[in-house]
């Protein structure tokens, strides 16, 4: 099951070309990503529903625009799954991917509504 707040808020971010950092949603829906229990089997796994649902429905991974403060991609995770589902080819570069999946979501999210 999707968590609607945190899926509604992306899709609302997308729609606007916005980009928001794991930390800011984490603490904008009281999640400590200090703690490893809420950070793995919580956060991750509202991630991971999320991308599966996008994926099951035929669309881009919304979770692209959930970027990491320092290096403003997202994290290792994001990447794992878009290869476990096929969606970054071979060799094909993080940077190429996460490009081209931000342009998908922008596009996909742009004239949709909720």
């Amino acid at each position: 099951m999707v968590n609607e707040e945190i899926y509604k808020l992306l899709i609302e971010l997308a729609k606007n070309k916005k980009f928001i950092t794991y930390g800011k949603l984490a603490e904008k829906f009281n999640i400590d990503l200090r703690n490893v229990y809420e950070r793995e089997h919580k956060f991750d796994e509202i991630l991971d529903e999320i991308n599966k649902h996008e994926y099951d429905n035929k669309r881009p991974l919304l979770t692209v625009i959930i970027t990491n403060k320092d290096t403003k991609m997202p994290g290792k995770g994001f990447f794992r799954v878009a290869k476990e589902y096929g969606l970054k080819k071979e060799g094909q570069t993080d940077e190429m991917f996460f490009i081209e999946e931000v342009n998908r979501v922008f596009d996909y999210w742009r004239d949709k509504t909720i």
